[in-house]
């Protein structure tokens, strides 16, 4: 996913991915490759297992099974040309 995909996911402006990127050089590399794939690298393995165990990360935590339906339901809205409805939440049952 190029920075332009991520843009238009989030709903950002050109050019802010990058800008938002640049302060977490730490901790994530985005780089592409010769054909201009892009990837992005978590430069520390443990940083997802970070966010999503709650006693580790407090109010930073994510319930993965909420933040993978929010992805797959933004996902859907940008392949429908629909933009994302404000304050969104995805809540499980």
């Amino acid at each position: 996913m190029c920075p332009s995909d991520i843009e238009q996911y989030l709903e950002l402006e050109a050019g802010e991915v990058e800008i938002l990127l640049s302060d977490l050089g730490s901790i994530v590399k985005m780089q592409s490759d010769d054909h201009g794939v892009y990837e992005a690298t978590l430069l520390h393995n443990s940083f997802g297992d970070f966010l999503f165990d709650s006693h580790r990360s407090k109010s930073l935590s994510k319930n993965r099974a909420e933040t993978q339906t929010a992805h797959i339901i933004r996902l859907l809205q940008i392949f429908s040309g629909k933009r994302a409805l404000s304050n969104f939440e995805v809540k499980l049952q």
